[in-house]
């Protein structure tokens, strides 16, 4: 999946965060294709572990900070997200860079960019910029 505008919040700082994690998956995909999975597998689980612990504490601060309505549900949301990437992180642990691994976390991040992004983020950012 590549980065368009019709992802972009309009939030620069969201959005930056968001072009990251597209690059990142994006580049986990093709490390896969090529049989590289292994290395690049990890350096993405890495990166994702720091990214969901910066941007979700970042977004949820900006909430709390405009005192966003759907700040429980967009934070319940987080958390859910961060239940996914811990199981398939100890997946990764256990079974070590199979396709699974690779398809569930394409899964879970492209369902992510479509419902939370493109729901969520836009929510908030529109909220924000009405303040």
């Amino acid at each position: 999946m590549q980065w368009d505008e019709s992802l972009a919040t309009g939030c620069s700082v969201i959005d930056k965060q968001h072009k990251e994690l597209l690059k990142q998956v994006n580049k986990a995909i093709k490390a896969y294709q090529e049989g590289k999975a292994k290395k690049e597998v990890e350096t993405t689980l890495q990166f994702l572990e720091e990214y969901v612990h910066t941007h979700f504490s970042m977004e949820e601060q900006l909430q709390i900070q405009y005192q966003y309505p759907n700040y429980k549900k967009h934070k319940k949301m987080h958390e859910y997200f961060i239940k996914e990437f811990i199981e398939i992180k100890q997946k990764y642990k256990q079974d070590g860079p199979r396709i699974t691994i690779t398809l569930a976390l394409n899964r879970i991040l492209i369902t992510w960019l479509r419902e939370h992004i493109l729901k969520m983020d836009k929510d908030l950012a529109d909220y924000i910029q009405l303040q």
